[in-house]
């Protein structure tokens, strides 16, 4: 993806952290198939980024790093997602839509912090990539700040989305560690199942929420 050494560099410490970390489940799959528009924009704006040489290059950059956030808008956007009685907002209205989302993937008085990490960050890097799109002095730090800010809104939404489309408990029922995975199983009426990998206990997906509310 990064054909020269500047840009990889700047991705290399998180990158690595997160393929050593083992996530495992099909649920991971199915989140990044949901945003696999999303991703193959953002991986457009960073080869825009290493191969650019000028400020109208990191002002495409910019626009590239904005149609990657509307296109993560209309994937994970749902029309249940839209307080009844509401207007929904326009496809390429990101804030509102954007807020939506969080509203929904981070319900509730525990994820208060989370929500509103969501919606700052989701607003914060969209002024950021229209500020950039509109930079005629843009220089490349400019444009490598805003590809960042980008892949970290659609990693902190994926998380979310994964969370709420396929909830689960969050600790072990048997030993209340949180190395926990989920599995495919056919075998349970909900067809998932938890494994903890620290005691090697398998509860039903469904049936744990259930246990754990």
């Amino acid at each position: 993806m990064f054909p020269s050494l500047d840009y990889t560099l700047s991705f290399h410490i998180g990158l690595m952290a997160r393929l050593q970390s083992k996530r495992k489940g099909a649920s991971d799959e199915r989140v990044g198939d949901l945003l696999v528009a999303a991703f193959r924009r953002w991986e457009q704006a960073a080869e825009a980024l290493d191969a650019g040489t000028e400020s109208e290059d990191m002002q495409a950059v910019g626009m590239r790093c904005r149609e990657c956030l509307i296109a993560f808008v209309r994937s994970a956007a749902r029309p249940g997602m839209v307080p009844t009685g509401d207007v929904a907002p326009k496809g390429a209205d990101f804030i509102h839509w954007s807020e939506l989302i969080a509203d929904a993937v981070a319900a509730g008085s525990r994820m208060a912090e989370v929500r509103g990490y969501l919606k700052a960050s989701a607003r914060t890097t969209w002024q950021m990539a229209a500020w950039l799109t509109h930079s005629a002095n843009a220089i490349r730090y400019d444009g490598m700040l805003v590809v960042d800010a980008t892949y970290a809104v659609l990693n902190a939404y994926g998380a979310a989305l994964l969370r709420y489309d396929r909830p689960t408990a969050d600790r072990c029922l048997r030993c209340n560690s949180v190395k926990i995975r989920i599995v495919d199983d056919a075998e349970f009426d909900s067809g998932s199942a938890i494994v903890c990998e620290s005691c090697g206990a398998i509860e039903d997906a469904t049936e744990a929420v259930k246990d754990s509310d």
